[in-house]
């Protein structure tokens, strides 16, 4: 009979994936690593990526980009995420100045998967971006993420949370 019940739950909670709310990256893991940047057309400086530019706030990762101007960052995958299930990215940015006009972009994917693409506009006021996607492709234990940092001028960006959101 115990068995049953647990087939049931699993049919009811998509194909007994990982459940709601369960981390797909963990915020303190992330390692610079250039080699894994899928837009390096996009570097425009060779100024490293400064230890004190990233740390750890508010349960997620915050890069400020006046140490660290160009951040291409890795970490493996958490857990499997099965294709047709939904995923929520949690992100932020401060307002965003610069002495001239630009673009920043914050990218984050696995494999051929992009789970966030957001380019704002600088300047820009303080902004929140929380998106919910659905997989169209398996993600596994250890398969790599990588996030791909920009930005024009001395700013703030934190990637906060992503995991399983259905």
């Amino acid at each position: 009979m115990r068995h049953s019940f647990s087939v049931l739950l699993c049919l009811g909670h998509a194909a007994c994936g990982a459940a709601p709310g369960t981390a797909v990256l963990d915020p303190s893991a992330w390692t610079e690593d250039l080699a894994a940047d899928p837009l390096p057309g996009h570097r425009q400086t060779d100024a490293p990526c400064l230890a004190l530019g990233v740390e750890q706030e508010l349960g997620g990762i915050e890069i400020e980009t006046g140490e660290c101007p160009y951040a291409v960052m890795s970490q493996p995958v958490l857990t499997d995420v099965r294709a047709g299930r939904a995923i929520s990215v949690l992100a932020w940015h401060n307002d965003l100045i610069a002495a001239e006009p630009g673009t920043g972009h914050l990218l984050v994917t696995v494999g051929g998967q992009t789970l966030l693409d957001w380019t704002p506009d600088i300047p820009s006021d303080a902004n929140v971006i929380d998106e919910t996607i659905v997989l169209e492709q398996d993600l596994s234990a250890g398969d790599i993420a990588v996030l791909h940092l920009h930005n024009h001028g001395a700013n703030t960006w934190n990637l906060n949370a992503v995991e399983v959101a259905d």
